[in-house]
């Protein structure tokens, strides 16, 4: 979300008051005659420079105690998105001299454009001719704040557009931005002076940095420390399944673990000590870049470290988010807790957690209403929509009749304290521009685990799934001692990610509503009932389908099989969606029709089966499972179809229904020639059908399926292949976007890579569908806002487990070139993980 905030309004809000003393010298004429005459961005840029970096005896520059450093040619070191930001603000003692951005020290960025409205995402008077012009910029714009997130830890962050003669300030958060309206700088000299002069006055946490976290350098113990730390040690055990482990320790480390922590520091990655707040007091924690980050700008933000806890002197997980602040949604520290406190297996081991202080602050600027000066015709502008939309504005406040002035709405104090909130039934529109409510927490776990697509065979595969299935159902299971005293490492599942968890009512009738205002869960494995009726809640059925499109998922994608064309099928069932009349996203037609048929749908010149190490389909189990689980799907979907279409009807259409459905085969010959059942009879064996139970109304037949498939079948040993989703460079589809729909996140084959310090490496798969979050999330402040990208990895990397919410993603795009620089636009605006080739 956007929002519009008249710069008269930003230095009471955001600068504090100057102190007395000599003010800052303005622009001088000689530079605006450069800017004024420059043809070229660099031109722009160097004039400010200029300006910017007094040398000499000239005093302490415009901007007192800050430089600027130009970027335009080079990426950073070792930046594989290669990213050219045009300049940036650094402090006068590390502004950097080789013209690469150096995300790390950054306090304010900057972008220069030659100027036109087609340069400036925030102008509505450019013409929809410049509409994807001012798209790409934003998602320009947007790609380099999140990149600066991503390298540094912050709370928030103001960013400067210069656009030829004109500026305009942005400020940009988890929940959205703030920006004034663009002025002409060149003539407006003593407010340019005011901007910059205002910011040097901020403190680094009015900066938007997080004080929590404390930038370690070269020469410090605790930078030393993480050194030592990464150097592979002689009593660390291999992940390896079936390694003996000849002592038991109480803080074993795997190698794994260990080697996740070398390659954190790798490319000379920025070092933090982060501290988490405890009634025992702060806890540090060490870290260096994060092993997964939610792509986008807004959302959770989630990030994944593998931290060294100095406090308890063990490797353990840590997880940095903004989760969702409002009333009734409990923090994963909490969830976890009472998980053990409840002999729940298979789920991470609570550390510590808190709640820090940071709310974010740009749902304070939705709705108001500004008048005076620097305001538009006293309007305020809100939008979640790419660059090019048009932006709804607020009428201007009534007019007071007694003084023949306008009364403004009070300006927010960004200081005050921040309760959560509670949505509104207007929140849940469809089509709503929704900003939402988040607080910067971090949760601490014991257990570093392996992503689920680390498996090594289908039945490992299963194996995991079947714990996690377990961990959902919340049975608790013990272990078996080992009478020699000799451990032996053995990998299970683990389902992690519980912050989004909601509990099951057992009635419907003590079922509770949507706590936030964007319903949450992975698109590519929420259940097809739940996609077409997102306003229904989340049951355990559809979670139990949930687990099977995890499964599948992971299958198609590294098991050997025989289908054709990985990259499409997959594409058109997990990824696809539909739109209806009203602009609303439901399930796509391979999902819906696999749980309304019970069968997988055929894929280029037939019906794909997964193959044993002798490459016969007889010889795979999961040619088993699957047909049993989605018989059980078809069951309930029959079921829900029958209670959706039943309308009254009176006797006269039953008994034609009933005399009609000989022809289908459905009525034994003998029904059909003599012994008619009148209507009522009819509808009531028809209702009794549906109030049957089913097999995935618990989670005990799925168990019971999965335990006699591991505990039977003879399983292949060698039925793991390569990634069938990286066979093939990816080819561009077609520029394609359909309209934006509220909801965003933000948000994975979701995997928490975390932390395995017991005998056990333990590999974690994601809960297999929420309720209510979001996500991690697609991002409204990117191109084709509110889309989710695709949640698979187009590098089989592994992911942090973050629910996104449940919004479809885009069709894969192009990359889109522009002079010296690569402009990939937003979070959002990626190529699919699927290569679909042009036919």
């Amino acid at each position: 979300m956007e929002h519009h905030l008249p710069y008269a309004y930003v230095t009471p809000i955001f600068f504090p008051e100057a102190t007395a003393g000599k003010r800052p010298r303005m622009m001088p004429k000689r530079i605006i005659t450069l800017i004024e005459k420059a043809t070229s961005e660099r031109q722009i840029a160097d004039a400010w420079a200029k300006w910017l970096n007094p040398t000499g005896n000239s005093g302490p520059g415009p901007c007192p105690g800050y430089r600027i450093g130009l970027s335009q040619d080079m990426s950073a070191l070792k930046d594989k998105q290669k990213l050219k930001i045009d300049a940036a603000l650094y402090k006068q003692s590390e502004v950097p001299t080789d013209g690469r951005p150096h995300w790390e020290c950054s306090h304010l960025l900057i972008e220069f454009k030659h100027g036109g409205g087609q340069n400036d995402p925030y102008d509505d008077e450019a013409g929809d001719g410049a509409s994807e012009t001012r798209t790409d910029v934003r998602g320009q714009i947007t790609t380099y704040v999140a990149n600066a997130f991503s390298q540094q830890h912050r709370n928030a962050m103001f960013f400067l557009l210069v656009n030829g003669c004109k500026l305009r300030g942005t400020r940009w958060d988890r929940s959205g931005t703030v920006f004034t309206e663009a002025f002409k700088y060149t003539d407006e000299r003593t407010r340019l002076r005011n901007v910059l002069w205002g910011f040097s006055r901020l403190d680094e946490e009015q900066q938007g940095f997080d004080t929590t976290a404390t930038l370690l350098k070269p020469g410090d113990a605790e930078y030393a420390l993480m050194d030592t730390l990464k150097a592979e040690q002689g009593t660390d055990i291999s992940e390896v399944e079936g390694t003996i482990v000849a002592k038991k320790q109480d803080h074993c480390t795997f190698r794994f673990v260990r080697k996740a922590f070398a390659n954190s520091l790798e490319d000379d990655a920025p070092r933090y000590c982060l501290i988490v707040p405890t009634d025992q007091g702060k806890r540090r924690f060490l870290v260096g870049k994060a092993v997964f980050v939610a792509p986008g700008m807004t959302g959770r933000g989630t990030r994944g470290f593998v931290a060294w806890d100095v406090n308890g002197q063990r490797f353990t997980f840590l997880k940095d988010a903004w989760r969702p602040h409002y009333e009734n949604v409990s923090t994963e520290g909490k969830v976890l807790r009472d998980l053990r406190n409840a002999g729940v297996k298979n789920t991470p081991t609570y550390v510590c957690d808190a709640e820090l202080g940071e709310v974010t602050k740009t749902p304070l600027f939705a709705g108001l209403r500004f008048e005076g000066p620097g305001s538009k015709h006293g309007e305020s502008v809100a939008s979640g929509s790419g660059g090019g939309s048009k932006r709804k504005r607020t009428k201007p406040a009534d007019s007071n009749t007694s003084g023949g002035t306008s009364q403004a709405q009070k300006v927010p104090d960004i200081n005050t304290h921040i309760p959560p909130a509670k949505p509104t039934p207007a929140d849940f529109q469809q089509g709503k521009n929704t900003h939402r409510h988040f607080r910067h927490y971090r949760v601490v776990v014991e257990e570093v685990c392996l992503p689920l697509s680390d498996f090594k065979t289908g039945e490992q595969l299963i194996s995991i799934i079947r714990d996690c299935v377990r961990a959902h159902e919340g049975a608790a299971t013990k272990g078996k001692g080992d009478e020699h005293g000799v451990l032996r490492v053995k990998w299970r599942g683990m389902l992690a990610d519980w912050e989004m968890s909601k509990p099951i009512a057992e009635n419907e009738e003590t079922q509770t509503g949507a706590r936030q205002v964007v319903r949450t869960g992975t698109w590519q494995f929420a259940s097809a009932y739940i996609l077409d009726h997102p306003e229904m809640p989340v049951k355990i059925p559809d979670e139990v389908e949930s687990f099977f499109h995890v499964t599948l998922y992971h299958a198609l994608r590294y098991l050997r099989h025989t289908c054709k064309n990985v990259q499409v099928t997959m594409f058109d069932y997990f990824d696809y969606y539909s739109i209806d009349e009203d602009g609303a996203y439901h399930c796509g037609a391979d999902k819906r029709m696999a749980m309304r048929l019970g069968k997988l749908e055929k894929s280029g010149s037939g019906s794909y089966k997964f193959l044993g190490d002798d490459g016969r389909p007889g010889s795979h189990p999961l040619n088993a499972i699957f047909p049993v689980m989605l018989q059980w799907f078809e069951q309930r979907y029959q079921t829900l179809g029958y209670v959706e279409e039943e309308e009254p009807q009176d006797e006269g259409c039953l008994q034609l229904k009933q005399a009609l459905a000989r022809f289908t085969g459905k009525v034994p010959a003998e029904d059909s020639e003599g012994q008619e059942k009148n209507a009522e009879d009819l509808q009531k064996q028809d209702k009794a059908a549906v109030n049957d139970p089913l097999p995935i109304d618990t989670h005990g037949p799925l168990l019971e399926l999965l335990d006699l498939a591991l505990g039977v079948a003879q399983w292949p040993k060698k039925d793991r292949v390569s990634d069938h989703l990286k066979k093939d460079p990816p080819i561009p589809a077609p520029n394609f976007h359909p309209d934006p729909q509220p909801g965003d996140s933000d948000d994975d084959v979701p995997t928490h890579e975390a932390t395995a310090d017991s005998p056990e490496a333990e590999t974690d798969d994601n809960d297999a569908d929420n309720d209510d979050d979001n996500a991690d999330e697609s991002d409204p402040d990117a191109p084709a806002a509110k889309r989710r990208r695709s949640r698979a990895d187009l590098k089989g990397k592994a992911r942090a487990v973050e629910p996104p919410q449940q919004s479809p993603p885009p069709r894969p795009l192009p990359v889109r070139t522009r002079g010296s620089r690569t402009s990939r636009g937003s979070g959002s605006r990626t190529a699919s993980m699927y290569n679909l080739r042009s036919k």
